[in-house]
């Protein structure tokens, strides 16, 4: 008898967990379930709306948390085609977001950490970055004209055919970046440090170089004009094979 007791104790208690264990399994998929339906949500608004700060590092927050599938790794956040038009990301961590052909049109990036972010076709016209961090970020075909790139970090970074008319990098790190096929007319460049750069084909028409020098990076074929500033006014552009421009 006591045993039949005890076998009844037992299978009630494996039953009564079995409860408590969908309920919790189910209560668990149901918060999953809203909060995925939550980020899908704001990941449609960044496409068409302007959002709060908030709501966007809420997102990139949520796209960094581990999946059990790759346990060790760490989702990219992707706000490809995002609409942060004037948003205000000062000093925040966007390190290794995915911002290709997203619109941040005079948005204030200054000291944001945006290493190795893909900001490829992205607008930056008019965007505040001054002491960002951008070491090997993907700038390729961006459109960076007027923007403040004052003491930016922009090492090894890719500005392949980037606009950066009427830029200002002043005092901006650009040691072994590829600024190959892009257009600096107009921008401003003094105290740049170009050890190793790559401006081959670029346009440097109505630059200003002062105060830097571009003897350590590879102007080959870039252009230039008489309204070129150069650190040294007696600079040979022909020998660093740069392709004068009388206009």
């Amino acid at each position: 008898m006591n045993e039949v007791l005890l076998a009844a104790f037992i299978g009630g208690a494996f039953a009564f967990l079995g409860v408590l264990v969908g309920i919790f399994s189910n209560t668990w998929i149901e918060s999953q379930k809203a909060k995925r339906e939550r980020l899908r949500e704001v990941r449609l608004r960044l496409v068409s709306e302007r959002i709060q700060t908030s709501e966007v590092m809420d997102f990139i927050r949520s796209q960094r948390k581990r999946k059990w599938r790759h346990f060790w790794k760490q989702e990219r956040p992707d706000l490809s085609r995002a609409n942060l038009v004037e948003v205000d990301l000062r000093q925040e961590d966007l390190h290794d977001v995915i911002f290709f052909r997203a619109n941040l049109n005079k948005a204030d990036l200054d000291g944001a950490d945006l290493t190795d972010a893909d900001l490829s076709k992205a607008n930056l016209s008019g965007t505040s970055l001054t002491e960002a961090k951008l070491c090997k970020a993907n700038l390729r075909e961006s459109d960076l004209s007027g923007a403040n790139l004052n003491r930016a970090n922009l090492q090894e970074a890719s500005l392949v055919g980037a606009n950066l008319t009427g830029a200002n990098l002043l005092g901006a790190k650009l040691r072994m970046a590829n600024l190959s096929k892009a257009n600096l007319q107009g921008a401003n460049l003094p105290k740049v440090d170009l050890t190793g750069a790559i401006l081959s084909e670029a346009d440097l028409r109505n630059a200003d170089f002062s105060e830097t020098n571009p003897s350590k990076a590879n102007l080959n074929a870039a252009k230039c004009n008489q309204y070129t500033l150069w650190l040294d006014s007696d600079f040979d552009s022909s020998q660093a094979h740069i392709v004068f421009v009388d206009d």
